[in-house]
């Protein structure tokens, strides 16, 4: 990925935003008899993916139009215990995530990858099933994930057709635990690391060399999925615990935060597509974001979004 653009000035950069965007929200369709539906990921075709609660809240997974038109659910038929979470499409429709989510514990996830058929199989390291997760896909079908281990703690690594194909590490940051997120066709990685001091930052892999992104001010910062216009989704916890997502722009290196109508407690912005829409979650509901309405789904379920918010990274 070129990087010609990364010393832009911030005065320009606050030039960027001298007109309203002309953004949509687009809010979710619900899987019918479900308590809830969320989203994690949306590809270039427009596919979503994320998941659902039924009536005793065991969460499931489903693929299809965000309008519900055309909706397909889906377990991991592995899976230890309940509860089903896909957390990135890619282009060609293959999903991965995890299984027993409902154990809440990081160290009992099992993660799997679900292609077009509906075949889920588990990812496995030297035979050995993975847990823990894996998120953001890139067009070769790589994808980005994590996996915990009792002697290495949290390590990273990029996987392709249900197997870990190598370990991500920050060379040049020092860390205790690093998490991938999201990967693009130019082979940059992007997720968070905890430094030193116990804080999560977000990083940005690129060419052999990482590089930090953290929002200035915020409790944490984690990145959750990048695109090929040099585009990052993330989010990060402000003081007061509340949580943001956002748009980080490589090339102008500055955020770009994306707001949801009446949420007060948390947006989080999840996998991002290279028409720049974002899967958006929030407490007050869950949507695709989309930077112009030319490229949005239309229909009742769409809603102007508010003028953007930008934040230059500080030194």
């Amino acid at each position: 990925m070129a990087r010609h653009g990364l010393m832009i000035s911030t005065a320009l950069a606050s030039l960027l935003v001298a007109a309203p965007a002309r953004s949509e929200l687009y809010q979710i369709a619900n899987v019918p008899n479900s308590t809830s539906t969320n989203i994690f990921g949306v590809n270039d075709s427009g596919i979503a993916t994320g998941s659902w609660l039924d009536e005793d809240g065991v969460e499931h997974g489903y693929v299809g139009r965000p309008d519900g038109s055309d909706y397909t659910t889906f377990d991991d038929p592995n899976e230890p215990g309940p509860g089903t979470e896909p957390r990135g499409i890619s282009d060609k429709g293959y999903i991965c995530g995890f299984g027993d989510s409902s154990s809440g514990s990081v160290d009992t996830y099992v993660t799997w990858e679900r292609n077009p058929k509906n075949t889920v199989t588990e990812i496995t390291r030297k035979g050995t099933v993975l847990n823990y997760f894996c998120q953001g896909f890139n067009g070769r079908n790589e994808f980005a994930g994590s996996y915990a281990n009792a002697s290495l703690g949290v390590v990273a690594y990029l996987g392709q057709n249900e197997k870990f194909k190598k370990s991500v590490t920050l060379k040049n940051i020092s860390n205790t635990a690093v998490g991938a997120r999201g990967i693009d066709d130019a082979g940059d990685v992007v997720g968070w690391y905890y430094d030193t001091r116990g804080v999560q930052n977000g990083f940005l892999l690129s060419g052999g060399r990482a590089f930090t992104i953290a929002f200035p001010g915020a409790n944490y910062t984690v990145l959750e999925g990048i695109n090929n216009k040099h585009q990052i989704a993330g989010q990060y916890q402000d003081t007061s615990g509340v949580l943001h997502g956002f748009i980080y722009d490589i090339s102008a290196k500055t955020f770009r935060e994306i707001k949801v109508p009446g949420a007060v407690s948390f947006v989080q912005a999840w996998g991002i597509n290279d028409m720049g829409q974002v899967a958006i979650g929030s407490d007050v509901g869950y949507y695709v974001y989309c930077p112009s309405s030319k490229n949005c789904f239309g229909g009742n379920n769409s809603f102007k979004h508010p003028t953007w918010k930008l934040q230059p990274l500080l030194p």
